[in-house]
């Protein structure tokens, strides 16, 4: 079985679909954090963590890098549905 796939640009409203969904999932990743803030200081501070566990620095750009990402896959789905 042989997928294939037309290539098409990207026009005008479909680049503020794309900022659309992209912020929309920015913005669930910024309730996210808002809610889980005040834990952090408080019970995640004191668990014990592996030693492989990142540095606290990492975690905002990663899950800001993986809601933008979820953002664009979301508009891929959308498109793919449009046509």
């Amino acid at each position: 079985m042989k997928l294939s796939y037309r290539r098409r640009t990207v026009d005008r409203r479909e680049i503020g679909v794309l900022i659309g969904f992209v912020l929309s999932c920015e913005l669930v990743g910024i309730l996210g954090a808002l809610a889980t803030a005040p834990a952090i200081e408080t019970w995640y501070a004191t668990i014990t963590k592996p030693g492989f566990t990142p540095s606290s620095w990492v975690f905002g750009p990663v899950w800001t890098l993986l809601y933008l990402l979820m953002g664009v896959v979301a508009f891929l789905v959308w498109r793919r549905r449009e046509q």
